[in-house]
């Protein structure tokens, strides 16, 4: 799994053409001014209320970077913590949104919160931190002072202008042409971007791998709650591969575990991280084809993509068709409003979030009615566009997170591992899996120049017996973690009487359409330790896809925490509407 993310948030979604900066957010975890990562570690953790616009606490916590090496220094991480609502207080229930790289403080306390409240009866305190290299932990794994400064090294290249290719098979000559020839440029730019990386944070990307995120974990929860006591803990995407890590590294601490939207933890450390991205999108045609076919029988009025007598089929003529004029107005060189690359990056991204799919229709007509018939095409040309520094958004720091734990995770770099395998891999998942999905660029691109590989590393066994049951959790149409592999892993667990759950529906999370019979065997779980007795249950969803205008009205009313795809949500619009 490679998962991609951020799909807008239900009646909060940004349209096509908006471009509005959000204001600056105050800092919740401020570092202390004294602050010296080689000073010695201080286990404390000083609690304050995190805003008067939120419930929940923050703090900060601090850990080795290598807990066999004192002499690298320390690690300050963001925590996170909604208290307990009930009695008995069944302990501490720790969670991670996946990624990596996903800022698990904002997410617990402006996504996810109130519905893993509800999942555990109020009786838990629950925890998140940001990893270490994300977010508001420090050190951050940045690689550049600005956007701008980023777009000057990668810009022009598909690293930072995503993949521009048809989506019509066989792939031409001329377009496979056109695509392995840039690899030598990609090549260049990425090897270049791991040298930038390595002198903007020296001694820290080394340091960053999930290993080490466990490690930290047990440290905080043996803070929080005391060595004697087991660890709880719900993974969703990524965050399962910490769930695997932990169990498997700590077999006899595991008291409830959760691993929802699993990542397959042997090909996450064992094979060349370019080449799982086939297997990372073999269900995203399943989100596709339900798109379509709810879009279908939603009419134009409810899916503004479709007209009134459209077959699912002529719906994918469709869909295929504006990536293809996409395609063609890139290569004019034009003043296109989107490229190719870009659609299929919204596309791939709103199929892990279906409560977005009334707003990817509207913005698939917006381009729809921007991007003329071919034959047109010359109307729509304008001036050749180029890069100027105003048309960057400043950012301080852009962080490289993601790339820093995934490929700091992967097994080291083999001679074979060379851009041009990468690009025929791409190829692979473009004309054997999805012409639609397979030409995105990802951070598993990233690894076989990544410049190192976390000083800690575990890859494996896998099947070690965890001292309680385990419930994992997977979609039958997730975009980016097949349910295949929560089968797979979920056979692991056997010896340990693991029940899985098979949530029919789309999307990427069990969050990402509401389900009374999932949502039931969590709280059955996490409250009372019991499991369904079949070692596979299916839970059919209560989703309402392409509501009526007032239905959506309705859902909009809801609390925003606790009603969102926890991987697949806009956290900058979040965060904002929170704390306005």
């Amino acid at each position: 799994m490679r998962p991609l993310f951020l799909a807008p948030l239900l009646g909060l979604a940004v349209s096509a053409a908006d471009d509005s900066e959000p204001s600056e957010l105050p800092n919740l975890w401020p570092l202390p001014d004294d602050f010296d990562r080689y000073a010695p570690l201080n286990r404390g953790i000083e609690w304050h209320d995190c805003s008067p616009e939120l419930v929940g606490e923050c703090g900060r916590f601090e850990v080795p970077m290598d807990y066999k090496n004192p002499a690298a220094g320390k690690a300050s991480l963001a925590v996170s913590r909604l208290r307990a609502e009930k009695e008995p207080k069944k302990g501490t229930l720790f969670t991670n949104p996946g990624g990596p790289g996903r800022e698990g403080t904002w997410s617990l306390l402006v996504l996810t919160g109130e519905q893993m409240m509800k999942a555990s009866g109020g009786h838990y305190d629950v925890v998140s931190w940001d990893p270490r290299g994300v977010g508001n932990t420090f050190p951050r794994a940045n690689c550049f002072d600005s956007k701008s400064d980023e777009h000057k090294l990668l810009g022009g290249s598909m690293v930072l202008d995503r993949i521009e290719m048809p989506s019509n098979l066989p792939l031409s000559k001329d377009a496979l042409a056109s695509f392995y020839g840039q690899a030598p440029e990609v090549d260049k730019r990425l090897e270049k971007l791991g040298k930038q990386c390595m002198d903007y944070s020296p001694d820290v990307l080394e340091y960053l791998g999930t290993a080490a995120t466990v490690r930290d974990m047990v440290a905080l929860h043996d803070y929080l709650e005391g060595q004697d006591k087991p660890l709880n803990y719900w993974g969703l995407s990524y965050g399962t591969i910490i769930g695997t890590y932990f169990s498997n590294m700590f077999p006899e601490r595991v008291e409830r575990l959760i691993l929802d939207a699993v990542v397959h933890p042997r090909r996450w450390t064992s094979e060349a991280p370019h080449e799982s991205w086939q297997y990372s999108i073999a269900s995203a045609h399943v989100s596709l084809n339900g798109f379509v076919s709810e879009c279908v029988k939603a009419g134009p009025q409810r899916c503004s993509f479709t007209n009134k007598n459209d077959s699912e089929a002529k719906m994918h003529e469709r869909i295929t068709g504006l990536i293809n004029r996409a395609f063609q107005y890139k290569k004019a060189n034009s003043t296109s409003p989107v490229g190719s690359g870009e659609l299929r990056r919204q596309l791939l991204r709103d199929m892990g979030n279906p409560r977005s799919w009334s707003t990817l229709a509207k913005n698939l007509a917006y381009y729809d009615e921007r991007l003329p018939p071919l034959k047109d095409v010359t109307l729509a040309l304008g001036p050749a566009s180029s890069y100027s520094n105003s048309d960057v958004k400043t950012q301080e720091h852009v962080e490289y997170a993601q790339q820093a734990i995934e490929c700091g995770d992967a097994r080291d770099v083999s001679p074979s591992d060379t851009t041009e395998e990468v690009f025929k891999s791409i190829e692979k998942a473009t004309t054997g899996v999805s012409p639609i999905f397979g030409p995105v660029w990802n951070a598993a691109f990233y690894c076989h120049k990544w410049p190192v590989r976390a000083v800690e590393r575990y890859a494996g066994p896998w099947n070690k017996k965890p001292a309680n049951k385990v419930l994992i959790i997977g979609n039958e149409g997730d975009p980016s973690t097949p349910y295949r592999d929560a089968r797979t892993v979920a056979s692991w667990y056997r010896s340990a009487n693991a029940a899985l759950v098979k949530q029919e529906g789309y999307g990427h999370t069990s969050f990402a359409m509401e389900s009374d019979c999932t949502s039931s065997i969590i709280r059955n779980y996490l409250v009372n330790g019991l499991l369904p007795k079949s070692p596979e249950t299916i839970c059919e969803h209560d989703e309402i896809l392409f509501p009526e205008p007032e239905e959506e009205n309705s859902l909009r009313g809801k609390n925003t925490q606790g009603y969102q795809v926890v991987e697949n949500l806009n956290m900058e619009t979040a965060k904002q509407v929170l704390m306005s």
